[in-house]
């Protein structure tokens, strides 16, 4: 029992650590905020660009290797890539429309 309240306390610890550091650099006002969040949304799209780019690379790897074998195999590949193309697609026009409107509003 006592293993198990240490390791509580330790996950605690890791959990509200990043808070206690990220305090200092809080922003003070709206513009602070507001750029807290775009950098916040960059990071997002950033992750999720990666990812749809690795649906992609995923599904060329599929078709490439497997496609011959059968055709199930062959239409799956051709959806992964199919959704790593369009998903990147919307993402990177999301992400210039952010950066219009945030060139627009803040300057």
């Amino acid at each position: 029992m006592n293993k198990i309240k240490k390791y509580f306390w330790v996950g605690v610890l890791l959990l509200t650590a990043p808070t206690q550091v990220l305090a200092a650099g809080a922003p003070r006002d709206l513009s602070g905020l507001m750029n807290r969040f775009i950098e916040i949304i960059g990071v997002a799209v950033k992750l999720l660009m990666s990812l749809a780019v690795f649906a992609f690379l995923y599904g060329l790897t599929v078709f490439m290797w497997k496609g011959q074998e059968s055709d199930t195999e062959r239409a799956n590949a051709k959806s992964y890539m199919t959704f790593g193309i369009i998903s990147l697609f919307v993402m990177v026009s999301l992400w210039g429309l952010v950066g219009i409107l945030s060139q627009t509003i803040f300057g």
